[in-house]
């Protein structure tokens, strides 16, 4: 029941928390080496800062372009005219 609670089956909560185990994987043998902390830790931040950003961005772009698609195959299926196409917006 934790899990259901945490979002541990959710992929993007599965997805952050693969890459924060992949940072950690990267970082520790940097730590172990003797390398900076403190440059290990901005590195391990920033690029999990970077994921996170993308990913924010991947959800509306996503949703867009299917809406997109779905508006033209309704268009298609209903055999609407080329009024309703000019006003559709193509992502890609």
């Amino acid at each position: 029941m934790k899990n259901a609670r945490s979002g541990a089956s959710h992929p993007p909560v599965r997805r952050i928390r693969e890459d924060r185990a992949a940072g950690v994987e990267r970082a520790v043998p940097e730590l172990a080496r003797g390398d900076d902390p403190k440059t290990v830790l901005e590195a391990l931040s920033h690029g999990l800062t970077n994921k996170l950003m993308a990913r924010s961005y991947e959800t509306p772009i996503q949703r867009a372009r299917e809406t997109s698609s779905l508006m033209a195959l309704v268009a298609r299926l209903y055999q609407l005219g080329a009024a309703t196409n000019s006003s559709a917006v193509v992502i890609r």
